[in-house]
């Protein structure tokens, strides 16, 4: 036996003895390679072998293979602290390898969590201890099945467990009682009579008080029970919300809400029933109001175009399709007065002509001047009453002349008063004035128009206020039976607005006030924890790990059983403990780069070359270091070349500057382009050729550039009404060119650009509409229904009159929310068989089968849980012919021994 255990584990020793000897190996050529490297600088590179780096690369392989290998062997094996070493190495070795940084990190997670999992199970096994200790098996047994799940690997606790077994066997008598007590509760359980099934959960417990199940089975009814009326209350609240929407006909929240609550409740019919009738009232709601919107934005078009009966039949059409709406019966109202006085407005023209003449022929200058007045109002556009004014005015006396201004002087204020009182609402005061100014003119129909407007406002205003009183009472008093405080108080408070002497309103408000503040009171504890959350998800956000691990902890303190703060201070804690290994690994190469950036910064090239050596061999995949030394090589190059640019750059300059100077044209620009070529990147030679290229244009071009200027204006402008903008664009810069201080060109090129970016921007956006349609559809059909719903809203938003986005955003949507109700199905069955197969494999035969039952009723078409359940029947009636075998052979004995 010794010999073949010896040859099992002969490969791993061998493999990591090869392993290390291998790698210490190569690290001291490493070694001797760095430290006898100034020995070959003399070295003729021509007769060096190039066999040598070749064997050195293969030697890395190997060494990095058979590093890898081992890590494979230790993963294998879970063994993940040895297996993290060897990537460690490996990563040495191959510094750039991409996929080792990933499997270190997943190791190290393995590491951490492998660590966790044998703490636990330590204190789980040391649990069991104590438990089996006192003789308290069933206990026992727990925290040894505990162990085993935490660390299946733990044989010792494996073999806890089943002597725990052993001993649990011998009180069958009592354990099938039990099992009688649990199989029935299950039952109850299954059965949803959750009340029956804790009595019996409570009588299996007496039984063994020590077993868990029964207990976990009455904690799990409660939190049921305690769901059940959570869920009740909200969707009772839901309900009424919808209701209370649905009766003010606020169609689009009320669908919110029964949607809400049918999501709490799927089963209850009520709420179904309630989104089918309100999806069809929308739709045939948006129908209607996109007619009657239709209806009267043409109307409203006839009536700024002056073609009134236009108007009044889009006004009528409107009317038909929302006869509770008052604007368009007021625009009907509205238009047939003014035909009507269109109507009059003749006969009222001609009668105050008629009168205005006579009185003018007798010489009554001021009462011709106040008919003509009144025939003008009656016609504004005429001419001739306009004429006869004026001619009235010059033949009246100064008296006359005097009261005939200070009377219409007085009209007009007392008329620019009361507009202004009605304007700010002012009724009462508005109405004195226009009787005034009607009482100064009674023959104006415009202040008696206002006044009979005035007395309407008065009469709808009393009428409307008893109207919106009652409404706001009613509204109170629904709300308020609903338990909706806060919206009831502010009905009752609009109501005593309305009528602030009201006792009703305010008893009802005091009677809210006591609600409210009790409502608050209940909510307070779930305000704190909510605040404590979003306080600690801030904080996690921003990466203050440990506030928020605190914070977490406060919120778990306040609400136990909650699981969320609980998984976030175990993500925490991996993380930091991520961050101490990582810290330690770069504070070394940190200090090394700060000391080499200095010793650059002070110019010291040759130390801080040394120093970003130094560093790179720290972490061989970090580019900074390598970039830094090829900067200072570069530098130093640099440097060298620097004086005797400079020298030969400076004698170009002196013998161009003197033939410049001598106007020796040509020569001075072959001396400056032979400077350019030394220096590139100085602009001294660069201008001078400019300015000699300059010279020698302007000298040529004198003559022609007002002609070439002219010619090209009249081409570009003829390709301008042609509509060949760019091609004008080109010819108008060309003018430009030639006469830079014309603005003529220049106003022409703004002129194009902005015709241009128009175009441009108009093709872009159908290019754009096209394109995203194009992505949206080849998303659909490739079944991403979330990108492709995306696409076509923002489709939509570029043309909101686009029917064809619509229709696919509302066919995502219904294969949305299709698919969304498979996957929970299938979430809850997967569920479901996992924890019944669990209780299967430790046995829990009654638990298993009530569960996948469970999971049978959620998918019936499965086989899997069927057969289960014929499994675990056979199984229970083995166990019971078992018993009543052992029973009988007792019984013999018994009989037999008296």
């Amino acid at each position: 036996m010794k010999i073949n255990g010896f040859k099992k584990s002969f490969p791993i020793v061998a493999t990591t003895l090869v392993a290390s000897v291998v790698f210490a190996l190569f690290v001291t050529l490493q070694t001797n390679s760095v430290q006898k490297g100034p020995r070959f600088s003399g070295l003729d590179m021509a007769t060096y072998n190039d066999s040598t780096p070749v064997k050195k690369i293969n030697s890395q392989d190997s060494l990095f293979n058979a590093i890898l290998t081992l890590a494979d062997q230790y993963n294998s094996e879970k063994r993940y602290e040895k297996c993290l070493a060897e990537l460690v190495k490996a990563q040495q070795l191959k510094p750039k390898d991409p996929s080792l940084k990933e499997r270190i990190s997943k190791v190290s997670v393995l590491v951490a969590a492998q660590k966790e999992q044998n703490e636990a199970s330590q204190k789980s096994i040391a649990s069991g201890d104590n438990y089996f200790k006192l003789k308290d098996y069933l206990n026992a047994k727990a925290a040894y099945q505990q162990a085993v799940s935490q660390n299946p690997n733990d044989e010792a606790a494996r073999e806890k467990l089943r002597k725990t077994l052993d001993l649990l066997r011998s009180q069958k008598a009592q354990n099938i009682l039990f099992d009688v007590a649990v199989a029935s509760a299950d039952k109850l359980f299954l059965a949803g009579d959750y009340v029956k099934a804790m009595q019996e959960y409570e009588n299996a417990s007496k039984l063994l008080p020590g077993d868990p199940y029964p207990k976990n089975k009455i904690n799990e009814i409660i939190k049921i029970q305690v769901d059940n009326q959570v869920k009740t209350e909200e969707y009772g609240k839901a309900i009424a919300n919808a209701d209370k929407f649905y009766l003010l006909k606020n169609y689009q929240d009320a669908l919110l809400n029964y949607k809400k609550a049918s999501g709490i409740k799927p089963d209850e019919k009520y709420p179904q029933d309630k989104i089918k009738e309100l999806t069809d009232l929308i739709a045939a709601q948006k129908v209607k109001d996109d007619a009657y919107i239709k209806a009267i934005l043409l109307a409203d078009e006839s009536f700024k175009a002056i073609q009134y009966q236009n108007a009044i039949k889009s006004y009528k059409e409107a009317l038909a399709i929302k006869p509770e709406q008052a604007y368009p019966r007021n625009k009907i109202a509205e238009i047939e007065g003014i035909l009507a006085r269109i109507k009059n407005a003749q006969a009222d023209y001609d009668k105050y002509v008629a009168l205005a003449d006579s009185f003018y022929i007798d010489k009554k200058y001021f009462k011709a001047r106040e008919n003509y007045l009144m025939a003008s109002a009656a016609k504004p556009a005429e001419a001739y009453p306009k004429e006869m004014v004026s001619k009235a005015d010059k033949m009246l006396t100064g008296q006359e002349a005097a009261m005939a201004k200070a009377l219409d002087e007085q009209y007009l204020r007392t008329l620019s008063g009361a507009d202004k009182l009605l304007a700010d609402k002012s009724y009462e005061a508005a109405r004195a004035e226009y009787v005034k100014a009607s009482n100064l003119k009674p023959v104006e129909q415009y202040p008696k128009d206002k006044i009979q407007e005035i007395e309407n406002i008065f009469a709808n205003a009393l009428k409307n206020k008893e109207e919106q009183y009652k409404f706001a009472i009613s509204s109170g008093d629904k709300a308020f039976a609903n338990k909706l405080y806060e919206l009831s108080k502010s009905e009752f408070q609009a109501a005593l607005v309305i009528k602030p002497n009201e006792t009703y309103p305010k008893s009802k408000l005091v009677e809210l006030e006591k609600l409210i503040i009790a409502e608050a009171q209940l909510k307070a504890a779930d305000s704190r924890y909510a605040n404590s959350i979003g306080k600690a998800d801030s904080m996690f956000m921003l990466k203050a790990y440990l506030p928020a691990k605190a914070e977490f902890q406060i919120a778990s303190n306040m609400k136990p059983a909650e699981v969320y703060p609980k998984n976030r201070i175990v993500e925490i804690n991996l993380i930091l403990y991520n961050l101490e290994m990582q810290k330690s690994q770069e504070a070394l190469y940190a200090g090394l780069i700060a000391k080499a950036d200095k010793s650059l910064a002070d110019k010291l090239y040759a130390q801080a070359k040394s120093q970003y050596g130094e560093a790179s061999s720290l972490r061989p995949a970090e580019d900074y270091p390598k970039g830094k030394i090829s900067e200072i090589d570069k530098i130093l190059a640099e440097v060298a070349a620097t004086k005797a640019l400079e020298d030969t750059y400076a004698a170009a300059i002196v013998a161009a500057d003197k033939l410049f100077a001598s106007k020796a044209w040509d020569q001075a620009r072959a001396g400056y382009e032979t400077a350019s070529s030394i220096k590139p990147v100085e602009h001294y030679p660069k201008d001078k050729i400019a300015a000699i290229d300059k010279i020698l244009a302007d000298a040529a071009a004198t003559q022609t550039l007002e002609e070439n200027y002219k010619a090209s204006i009249v081409k570009a402008d003829k390709l301008l009404s042609e509509k060949s903008y760019e091609a004008a664009k080109l010819e108008y810069a060309n003018a430009s060119g030639m006469k830079p201080s014309e603005l003529y060109p220049k106003t022409k090129i703004t002129e194009i650009d902005a015709l241009l970016a128009a175009i441009a921007k108009q093709a872009a956006m159908e290019k754009d509409y096209a394109s995203i349609i194009s992505r949206a559809d080849k998303l659909l059909s490739d079944k991403s229904y979330e990108p492709a719903l995306t696409d076509y809203r923002t489709a939509l938003n570029m043309k909101p009159a686009e029917e064809y986005p619509k229709g696919k955003i509302g066919e995502i949507t219904q294969i949305l929310a299709g698919l969304e109700k498979q996957k929970s199905l299938e979430a809850q069955y997967s569920g479901s068989i996992a924890k019944a197969d669990k209780l299967l494999a430790d046995k829990f035969y009654g638990p298993a089968r009530a569960e996948y039952v469970n999971a049978s009723a959620i998918k019936p078409q499965e086989t899997y849980p069927q057969e289960k359940i014929a499994g675990i029947d056979q199984i229970l009636a083995d166990l019971a012919a078992s018993r009543a075998l052992d029973e009988k052979y007792d019984a013999m004995i018994a009989n037999a021994d008296k």
